[in-house]
């Protein structure tokens, strides 16, 4: 009877302990995949890429730009609410973030001039919260508005290669004497060509 309860009892402790940390295990995934969306969010922001060191990208409009804003803010709010209970670290550099966010879209308001001098502001708040939220994670990191930078100059070194479909395709092409040669040549064999069968009938016919 004894052993029976005591069992049970074990049984019962050893799972409600299995399940707490699958619950944590569980908590901890949701809050790593929260913190990865975040980051590649920023990264895949035009907005926020640099055409040259310090400088927005200059065909963004301060309405798109603050739009890009807000969109990270929103986003940080909602990785905020998937962290589990004493993650203090990220809680710390998404609340930067965020007041990063907050400080932009008050600073901008109703003063379009200053939208590109404020971004790059921001960009640096939002690059160096990337790094401490990747940082010894397993969360990989991914600069702010790099992903459209790297297609920017991807696109421009592929319209500066040469065209070489002619090179491969065609064959080359002969001037000067080389083609009066072919010409020569061509017509040359089309004469012998003619002549063959004419002089095999002159021979049939004179055998005849």
């Amino acid at each position: 009877m004894w052993g029976f309860l005591g069992g049970t009892l074990i049984g019962a402790v050893f799972g409600a302990l299995v399940w707490a940390g699958a619950g944590r295990w569980l908590q901890g995934a949701r809050e790593k995949r929260a913190l990865q969306a975040l980051i590649t969010q920023v990264h895949l922001k035009r907005a926020l890429a640099e055409t040259r060191p310090g400088a927005a990208e200059p065909d963004f409009d301060a309405a798109r730009c603050r739009s890009a804003v807000a969109d990270i803010r929103q986003q940080v709010r909602e990785t905020l609410s998937e962290l589990r209970p004493g993650s203090s670290s990220p809680a710390a550099a998404l609340l930067e973030m965020h007041r990063a966010c907050d400080a932009y879209l008050r600073e901008t308001e109703g003063n379009a001039r200053n939208y590109q001098a404020r971004m790059r502001e921001l960009r640096p708040v939002l690059n160096q919260s990337a790094r401490r939220l990747s940082s010894g994670r397993h969360i990989r990191y991914l600069a702010p508005g790099e992903r459209a930078a790297v297609s920017r100059r991807t696109a421009a070194a592929a319209a500066s290669r040469p065209a070489a479909g002619s090179a491969r395709g065609n064959p080359p092409v002969q001037h000067g004497a080389a083609a009066v040669r072919g010409r020569d040549s061509g017509g040359s064999r089309g004469d012998r060509a003619r002549r063959i069968p004419a002089h095999s009938g002159a021979s049939r016919h004179h055998s005849g």
